[in-house]
């Protein structure tokens, strides 16, 4: 949803009035199609504001003075007093004015804006002050006093004061120079500030950090590291984030975690490990779905590979199921259509040679002479729950469950 803009008249008959800018194309002046009726310096009869996406900007033949000084800029800054052919205004977020606007003095001009006249009341006046030239007559007198000059950094220092910046903090230096450190949510936040700065010709060093930067930081390295979908929030606090995910404690992940201590702006994470599933309750599908001695379901990071000889229906169900189990963040699957590997002597403590006892207590033998039966925890993490002599092992871990096939 695009912002609402308002328009903040400070001087002609409209001083003092405040309307909300429309949508597309607003046309100030004394011409015909003028939406806004108003009576603007002589040779100008018109000038046009475009809002859209949150921006305005002006076009006409008119010479545009921001805070007092002429630009070329298309797009009008907010809170900050502009002067197109004498009507001045403040554009803003806000239906109110935070603060007070005094009508900036043109620099390099001769030519005073208008406080509250029209142009029939300044073709009076000029035609006055003619007369009592002529006659020698001093005029200073009939002058309006000039506004108090404009003191930048107090212009900026309140205007700040009234901002969502609560996480950055302007230092300023004797010379009027600015130093902007801390953080911020990102560039769309800073630029008012910006450009605030660069109208007033204040001179300024940016060192603080975008929140919106430090993000995109982060999930580089996340991706770098395999991990795609971790999800980075903000924390508690500035500088501090949430990171969460399916995570892995291997090497990648030790070296994403190393490459965190690097990243410039970032004070401290909080990691939340997130099981894609309870692996009793994958152990449970598998068996419902009359599955168990037939596949091997494994997951690395957020890919899951599923290994046996099943037929669509059979896919369609487990995929299913494993959906369900996750919560819809079962991230990727792949299925091998293939007979699940034999058993690996890096998984049990010694090589399986022989298979015994019968269908209600079975056991399966190791090569240095132990026996396990269905419930044994090796040393590994791995817990045997299926001993079938016909089709394998069954052994259940973290997130995955085992299928391995005898080879004797």
């Amino acid at each position: 949803m695009s912002q609402s803009l308002f328009i903040h008249f400070l001087n002609g008959p409209l001083r003092g009035q405040s309307l909300q800018l429309p949508k597309g194309e607003l046309v100030c002046g004394t011409t015909a199609r003028s939406d806004i009726t108003l009576p603007l310096e002589a040779g100008i009869d018109e000038f046009v504001l475009n809002h859209t996406d949150g921006n305005v900007e002006f076009h006409g033949p008119a010479t545009c003075w921001i805070a007092g000084r002429v630009t070329d800029e298309h797009v009008l800054p907010l809170d900050l007093p502009i002067d197109i052919g004498g009507c001045v205004f403040v554009v803003s977020q806000g239906s109110v004015l935070t603060e007070v606007f005094s009508i900036p003095e043109r620099e390099g001009s001769m030519v005073a804006v208008p406080q509250h006249g029209t142009r029939r009341a300044g073709f009076a006046i000029g035609a006055l002050l003619f007369v009592l030239v002529a006659f020698g007559v001093s005029i200073s007198a009939w002058l309006q006093a000039s506004p108090p000059p404009v003191n930048p950094e107090q212009q900026v220092k309140q205007w700040f004061s009234h901002q969502s910046y609560d996480d950055l903090k302007l230092t300023w230096s004797a010379d009027h120079r600015v130093t902007i450190q801390g953080y911020y949510t990102g560039q769309q936040a800073i630029q008012p500030l910006l450009q605030r700065l660069r109208h007033y010709g204040i001179r300024y060093q940016l060192e603080a950090f975008s929140e919106e930067d430090l993000n995109d930081t982060l999930r580089y390295l996340a991706i770098q590291a395999g991990y795609d979908n971790l999800k980075i929030s903000r924390g508690n606090s500035a500088g501090s984030v949430n990171i969460s995910g399916a995570i892995i404690a291997d090497d990648s992940w030790r070296h994403f975690l190393h490459a965190l201590q690097d990243v410039d702006g970032l004070k401290s994470w909080q990691i939340e490990s997130l099981s894609l599933m309870n692996t009793r309750e994958l152990l449970a599908l598998v068996k419902e779905q009359k599955l168990l001695g037939l596949v091997s379901i494994e997951r690395h990071k957020q890919l899951f590979t599923i290994t046996g000889l099943l037929n669509e229906l059979q896919r369609a169900a487990l995929n299913k199921g494993i959906d369900i189990l996750t919560g819809g963040q079962q991230g990727h699957i792949v299925f091998q259509n293939m007979v699940p590997a034999s058993p690996s002597d890096s998984v049990f403590p010694s090589p399986v040679v022989s298979v015994g006892g019968n269908k209600a207590k079975p056991f399966i033998e190791l090569a240095d002479g132990r026996r396990l039966q269905p419930g044994a925890k090796l040393d590994n993490g791995y817990e045997i729950v299926a001993i079938d002599a016909a089709r394998g092992i069954d052994l259940l871990g973290d997130d995955q469950l085992l299928h391995y096939t005898f080879s004797f």
